[in-house]
């Protein structure tokens, strides 16, 4: 099978780059304040805002306009309109921005989950939302569309059980149909999911069907996980990694049927979709980290990060750096790392014949990196070189000679060093 390496230091200072890349684009345009979907984009976008806040929760990366960017996400929610299809939910701020729909409200909520208590009213009204914009009323399983007058889709119904199982409204009725219909709209020839039931598998909704699923409670060891994650695995290409149909990404054309009562009654959307970190992230969340293909996979995002951000393949072209690239590609790295709860002592992980091993961070490289710090922070030595201060300020005006001026300074020094070996030094 091969010997494949991970350097943990890499992988660290890409999340770095990307993460301080994230915050020298945070805008504020009129009162909105946040990032677009396009980077450099004079626009602030609701989507954007809410995959760049989760990628400071996944590291947990201190944000100081955190509060802000979440006040501009709150005040965006559609309230106060007396009617169960707007009220909770949130837009788009371009196409598809005057009424509210499933995958826009569905990433808000996955940040407001992580956000907790300080945000409870907004997402419990965005919850209300999403349960009500479900086709409960239908007696067959189905799950969700961008609206409730869409045809249920893969990507949509993915993302709003995720919010439902993190939420732990996994009793619901509405869940419990979604989840049956994510299951039921499966691939039997291959074990993959397409758009939506009946549309060929894709890499991208297989990836996203299987995170679900599991995040839902199926075993990773079911056949339904297996399966999906073993047609990944198969159609794995060493030079590609998993092409979809537009060089790398799979691009989204979706129609949307508005509520009624709404002008226009139609509108369209794009999703670019970033395919091979989402695999990444399936194959992980699934237990398939032992293989080949999720290492190379992982070293593939590191080694394309440009300066902290990543491209869609489908818009090489283009000037501006998409946010949810950047978003796709941190879950995965965050994922890998989740899975050594060790990381900071590693050095390397090794994949060889299928075994995982570990190669850790020097211990005496370790004990030097710390000396160091210690020895710079220690009231002893900054006391040694006060006296070396007072010895060469002596020999500068001529009062010590400097042979014995040169011995004054080395025993301070000496002093100093050894007094913090034995001490281990004090703190300021």
């Amino acid at each position: 099978m091969g010997r494949e390496k991970i350097q943990k230091n890499k992988i660290d200072n890409v999340v770095q780059k990307a993460l301080g890349f994230v915050k020298s684009y945070y805008r504020i345009i009129g009162k909105k304040h946040g990032w677009h979907q396009f980077l450099g984009s004079n626009k602030v976008g609701i989507v954007a805002t809410a995959q760049a806040l989760l990628c400071f929760h996944y590291f947990q990366e201190d944000f100081s306009e955190k509060q802000h960017a979440i006040a501009a996400i709150k005040q965006s929610q559609f309230l106060n309109k007396g009617d169960k299809t707007l009220d909770g939910g949130w837009a788009y701020v371009t196409n598809a921005s005057i009424f509210p729909i499933t995958e826009c409200t569905a990433w808000v909520l996955l940040l407001l989950l992580e956000e907790g208590i300080n945000v409870s009213e907004c997402l419990n009204k965005g919850i209300a939302w999403l349960l009500a914009n479900h086709p409960t009323d239908v007696k067959s399983d189905l799950g969700w569309g961008s609206t409730k007058f869409d045809e249920p889709r893969v990507y949509t119904t993915a993302l709003a059980l995720r919010v439902l199982a993190r939420g732990k409204y996994t009793t619901t009725n509405q869940f419990i149909k979604a989840k049956n219909w994510l299951i039921m709209v499966r691939n039997e020839e291959d074990g993959g999911w397409g758009e939506k039931r009946g549309s060929p598998s894709t890499f991208l909704h297989t990836a996203h069907a299987l995170i679900t699923l599991r995040e839902c409670g199926i075993d990773p060891h079911s056949e339904i996980l297996s399966k999906g994650c073993d047609w990944l695995l198969k159609m794995y290409d060493p030079e590609n990694l998993w092409n979809d149909s537009q060089r790398g990404g799979l691009v989204e054309h979706v129609d949307i049927n508005a509520p009624p009562g709404i002008v226009p009654s139609t509108q369209r959307v794009t999703y670019f979709h970033f395919t091979t970190p989402w695999v990444i992230n399936a194959l992980i969340v699934c237990g398939k980290i032992n293989v080949i293909q999720v290492f190379r996979g992982i070293n593939w995002i590191v080694e394309n990060c440009h300066n902290g951000y990543w491209n869609h393949p489908y818009l090489l072209s283009m000037k501006n750096k998409p946010m949810w690239a950047i978003h796709d590609s941190l879950l995965a790295l965050k994922n890998f790392q989740a899975t050594f709860p060790q990381w900071n002592e590693i050095k390397q992980v090794i994949l060889k014949d299928g075994e995982i091993t570990i190669k850790p961070i020097s211990k005496a490289r370790i004990s030097i990196t710390q000396y160091f710090k210690r020895f710079l922070k220690s009231k002893i030595t900054w006391g040694c070189f006060s006296v070396i201060l007072v010895v060469l300020l002596l020999i500068a005006f001529g009062i010590l000679p400097i042979r014995e001026g040169i011995l004054g300074i080395l025993v301070p020094f000496l002093i100093a060093i050894v007094a913090n070996l034995v001490t281990k030094g004090s703190k300021k």
